[in-house]
């Protein structure tokens, strides 16, 4: 059975497959000039994002999902996407040798000074956290590409509980 850090690991080596096989206009292209902030950079910096913080935040066992860099060139630049997503996976590799139920306090979308803004997580409900907002954010990248002729290949922005369910269907019908 794989973990969330294995799954979190195979969806970031998606993202590198997925960029390596974009170009760099499709990277800054905006799916809807009025919505800023809806192409494929903007959706993988916000991942990006989210990861970084769990990163920096592991060392004092406060995670703050607000805190994050919103980074504009891993936005704009795909070659810079590409090294944020490199960097990541290999510092995230770091964590196999970690406790996955190492406790973390966690704050997000709520103002430091809010009463109860932390609570109480684990290394293991983080990563999993990780896993569903990745693939969230994946399949909205995936429908930009669809909309502008890309494939961004059958299991893009689809959630390991779907992609063990199709696999289990398709071995039935065999």
């Amino acid at each position: 059975m794989r973990t969330a850090l294995d799954q979190n690991l195979e969806l970031l080596r998606q993202g590198l497959d997925l960029l390596e096989r974009i170009d760099d206009d499709t990277y800054r292209a905006a799916d809807d000039p009025a919505e800023a902030g809806s192409g494929v950079g903007p959706h993988l910096r916000h991942c990006v994002d989210a990861y970084e913080c769990l990163l920096c935040g592991l060392g004092q066992g406060r995670v703050d999902y607000d805190a994050r860099r919103r980074d504009a060139g891993v936005e704009s630049d795909r070659r810079a996407g590409v090294a944020a997503l490199d960097e990541l996976a290999a510092n995230l590799s770091l964590l196999a040798d970690r406790d996955p139920d190492t406790e973390l306090r966690v704050k997000a979308d709520t103002p430091a000074d809010a009463p109860g803004a932390w609570s109480r997580s684990t290394l293991r409900r983080e990563l999993q956290f990780l896993v569903g907002h990745t693939v969230h954010h994946y399949a909205l990248v995936a429908m930009i590409l669809r909309r502008r002729g890309i494939e961004p290949g059958r299991d893009f922005g689809v959630a390991p509980s779907t992609l063990r369910h199709w696999a289990r269907r398709e071995s039935i019908a065999r």
